[in-house]
């Protein structure tokens, strides 16, 4: 996946990323952004969380032995060995395995995202009151008649900072160190959910996919349905128009936050997998989906076998188009946790070149524009979490997807 930056990102310094991309990215995410077509989530979405729970309990409704395979099917008739067929199911029992730990965490992730905004909320809080506490700042506010912001700084002349001030301005960059090991820890929370996730993915596009195609392939050579092979004939044009949906979804991806403009004025949303053509897209291939469900329901009343075959194909082919969103969402958060850790890790050094009371409150006023979104991040992190946690609930719930 390209993860070349786009244009709003690089006419942004590290000071306005900190500052917008935040609460942009997750305004963008909790659907309070204009336009946007995607439903609110961290990671999945309520279909797709859907969809993969339905590949999960399909899966495992797989029979789990080659006699439990040859019990059910005349393989003969399809020529194909039971062994082959015990294989994909394995594997497909194995991918299936791996989901549950990638939704835990993924599960977790919104407590954690919630409880990290606290925490940046009290240690930010505390820099910004130590630096208040200062002489330098107390005498510089009496100056300015308690009017302290950019215009009125760069109108006044500067005085150096005392010994004990030096001191306190010192003292800030415990916070700062409690601060990036957080912002460290939830970046490889967010990490480890990206691989996941792309793991999951790549087993379906290099394992199970030509497995099952393979698979496949031999029924069409041998099928001994004159109306299977009729059905059939119908199904192969309606996948080649699903993997074509799939590339082209795949390129509405492109670079990272593709689709989002960020900015001082607020973010816009021109298109990616947030804008019209990507909503048009998924209803294309939901389209598609039904079409081939339906032809395939005709199978199934001749061939239970054949019908499980390509019933996976298009479980498959669903969860590599699904993924892709899964896959940019975790992606473009891991992104958000890299602007914030690298812009703490600038602060460090910018604070170690306080000389004077206007670089000093200079330093506390932009480090207050970037703490101030994170009140409300904090509030969406945990509606976000609420909304994923409550679809699991009510899947689990529900028990079947038919």
């Amino acid at each position: 996946m390209n993860t070349k930056e786009n244009d709003s990102l690089q006419a942004l310094d590290t000071q306005q990323r900190a500052e917008f991309v935040p609460q942009q990215y997750f305004d963008v995410i909790s659907r309070r952004a204009d336009n946007n077509r995607m439903q609110p989530a961290l990671i999945f979405t309520d279909d797709n969380l859907r969809s993969i729970k339905r590949y999960v309990h399909y899966v495992l409704r797989l029979p789990k032995s080659i006699e439990e395979i040859n019990g059910a099917h005349d393989l003969s008739l399809l020529g194909i060995d039971a062994a082959q067929v015990h294989r994909l199911f394995t594997n497909l029992r194995t991918h299936v395995g791996a989901w549950y730990l990638l939704e835990r965490e993924t599960k977790s992730l919104g407590t954690r995202l919630e409880i990290f905004a606290q925490s940046f909320i009290t240690d930010g809080g505390a820099l910004i009151t130590t630096l208040q506490q200062t002489e330098a700042f107390r005498t510089l506010r009496a100056r300015l008649r308690d009017v302290v912001d950019e215009v009125s700084l760069a109108r006044t002349g500067f005085s150096p900072l005392g010994e004990e001030d030096r001191k306190q301005v010192a003292s800030i960059r415990s916070h700062l160190e409690f601060i990036a090991k957080d912002i460290s820890d939830v970046r490889g929370s967010i990490t480890a959910i990206k691989t996941r996730a792309q793991w999951f993915a790549d087993v379906v596009v290099h394992q199970l996919r030509p497995e099952t195609d393979a698979l496949n392939r031999q029924i069409k050579d041998i099928s001994p349905e004159k109306l299977i092979d009729d059905l059939r004939q119908q199904i192969a044009p309606l996948d080649k128009q699903i993997e074509d949906m799939d590339v082209s979804y795949q390129k509405l991806v492109g670079l990272a936050f593709t689709g989002l403009l960020f900015g001082p004025i607020g973010v816009a949303i021109t298109g990616g997998i947030y804008g019209a053509q990507a909503e048009a897209v998924r209803a294309a291939n939901n389209l598609l989906r039904r079409k081939r469900e339906a032809l395939v329901q005709q199978i199934q009343a001749i061939s239970p076998m054949v019908a499980v075959f390509e019933t996976t194909t298009l479980q498959i082919a669903d969860l590599k188009f699904r993924l892709t969103e899964v896959q940019t969402a975790a992606k473009n958060l891991e992104d958000v946790w890299s602007m914030l850790g690298v812009y703490v890790e600038q602060s460090g050094e910018e604070l170690a070149l306080i000389d004077n009371d206007i670089e000093l409150a200079t330093f506390m006023l932009r480090f207050e524009r970037v703490l101030r979104p994170w009140h409300s991040i904090r509030e969406i992190s945990s509606q976000l979490s609420k909304i994923f946690n409550e679809t699991v609930d009510e899947i689990t719930q529900e028990g079947t997807f038919k």
